[in-house]
């Protein structure tokens, strides 16, 4: 007999999961129509040209043949189909939406992360105002006094701080793309080594400490107030205080800084952030600022704000703390003449359920196994 098995990567998902993610996703759905969110709903291959600009280190797609000879890929990310999907359709905007479903990106080898993740997202399209980020925010507050106990961390950085701040090195691509690597991979050694040729610059006690502003809004005002700021970054850092005192406002707990992260993605030019649980081994939601979506589809992009919850990885995390709550059920035996009278009991209770099993024995031993209990209508006969 053959034995089958998943490739590397991916994963079955049980009830118990299952049902945590549904409760979520439910919950989440429901106040997304409440706050005016349209769902939308793309195909789960899309050609490659798509995401081709797009790719991140250490993730691959996966790829496959098109009727057409084109090349397909399994959607890695989902804001760029949504944006291929605008930029088809006569859409008015700005507009808000929101999409649930499967996307898939092939990790390292051996580096314990699954390739497939289920996720909830929802795009804010057409608004430049932080009202959008706020409404993000607003709507992970939520998520966290509603489900996890006010543990969600929220972690918040600038997409495009670090390509401010290398400009008044007056470097070359090539050099400010090796810096920010050894930054964003904490490679420090190499990153300090990379650094160290700008010593007679003004903002160099500012590049030296760059890898160590994280933390508290007061511990990385603190840090920075001994340090000249590169004036490149100044509106960045601006932005990043406002909307953090704004999640303190929103969800009374205080957020986190990293001003050495990078974006979520590349496409990302504002404002990031990451949602974190303890004893977490990453994060479960991440988002932020896109104001040139579109851009590949039209002469003028659109500015937007969006966030993914990884609703398989936040049900796995979940699993202990939101245990799942199943009614037993109470089985009903029948013979084939009764069938309508056990329909109409089953029909008219949430706590019934038909037994399927062709003697009495084997549906007492059924109940017995399920531990429920059992009726038998073959004794009104």
């Amino acid at each position: 007999m053959k034995k089958f098995r998943l490739p590397p990567g991916l994963g079955d998902e049980l009830d118990e999961q299952l049902s945590i993610e549904n409760k979520v996703s439910f919950w989440m759905i429901k106040r997304l129509h409440e706050r005016g969110f349209s769902q939308i709903k793309t195909p789960l291959l899309e050609y490659f040209e798509l995401f081709e600009d797009y790719r991140m280190p250490n993730q691959k797609m996966y790829r496959l043949g098109a009727r057409d000879s084109r090349e397909l890929v399994i959607r890695p990310d989902m804001t760029l189909p949504v944006a291929r999907f605008l930029s088809t359709q006569n859409v008015r905007l700005p507009a808000k939406f929101f999409y649930i479903g499967d996307l898939y990106r092939k990790n390292r080898d051996l580096s314990g992360l699954c390739d497939q993740a289920y996720q909830l997202g929802v795009e804010l399209v057409g608004y430049a105002s932080k009202k959008a980020e706020l409404e993000c925010l607003e709507l992970l507050s939520e998520l966290n006094r509603t489900f996890l106990d006010g543990r969600l961390n929220l972690e918040l950085g600038h997409a495009k701080l670090a390509d401010e701040a290398l400009k008044v090195l007056g470097i070359d691509e090539e050099k400010t793309l090796a810096i920010k690597e050894a930054l964003f991979e904490k490679k420090l050694p190499l990153y300090f080594k990379l650094i160290e040729p700008f010593r007679s610059n003004r903002s160099y006690p500012f590049f030296k400490a760059w890898p160590r502003l994280f933390g508290s809004v007061e511990e990385v005002e603190t840090s920075l107030k001994k340090l000249e700021i590169p004036e490149t970054i100044e509106h960045s850092l601006n932005e990043v205080f406002e909307i953090a005192k704004a999640c303190e406002v929103l969800g009374g707990r205080k957020a986190s800084l990293d001003l050495s992260a990078p974006g979520p993605q590349p496409y990302y030019t504002g404002i990031v952030f990451k949602g974190y649980l303890p004893n977490a081994s990453r994060n479960v939601i991440s988002g932020g600022r896109y104001d040139r979506m579109l851009e590949s589809f039209q002469e003028e992009p659109e500015p937007a704000v969006g966030m993914g919850i990884e609703l398989s990885f936040l049900s796995e995390l979940l699993k202990d703390r939101l245990p799942r709550t199943k009614t037993l059920p109470t089985l009903v035996y029948f013979e084939k003449e009764q069938l309508k009278q056990a329909m109409d009991l089953v029909k008219n209770s949430d706590s019934l359920q038909l037994s399927l099993s062709d003697t009495l024995e084997e549906a007492v031993a059924e109940a017995k196994r399920l531990g429920s209990g059992l009726i038998d209508l073959t004794k009104e006969v």
